[in-house]
C-alpha cells in the first residue's frame, strides 16, 4: 500500500501510497514511523525536498518551507521544496 525511506538518519527520501489507499492515513503511519525511527537515532530535525503536491501534507504534520529549488531536467524546470521539522527531542 505504501513506504517511506530515511537516508542519513535525518533525510526523508521519499513517501509514497499507493493511489488506490490514498486519504486512508497511511501516508500519516509512514511519516511518523519515519520521525520515531530517525528519534531513535536521537537526530535533532528532518528534512526533506518534496513535490509542489505534498508540501500541504509535510506542513500539516508540523513541517515548515525553507525554501523552492528549482532545477532543468532534460529541458523540464522542476521545482522542489525543502522542508524542515524540528520537534524532534
Amino acid at each position: 500500500m505504501g513506504f517511506g525511506s530515511l537516508e542519513n538518519e535525518n533525510y526523508i527520501d521519499l513517501i509514497y501510497v499507493h493511489k488506490y489507499h490514498l486519504r486512508k492515513g497511511i501516508a500519516n503511519r509512514i511519516l511518523d514511523s519515519l520521525k520515531n525511527k530517525a528519534e531513535e537515532y536521537g537526530t535533532k530535525s528532518l528534512s526533506s525536498d518534496v513535490s509542489k503536491t505534498a508540501v500541504p501534507f509535510f506542513k500539516r504534520n508540523g513541517f515548515r518551507l525553507l525554501k523552492e529549488n528549482e532545477f532543468d531536467l532534460s529541458g523540464v524546470l522542476i521545482s522542489k521544496y525543502q522542508m524542515i521539522y524540528k520537534a524532534i527531542t
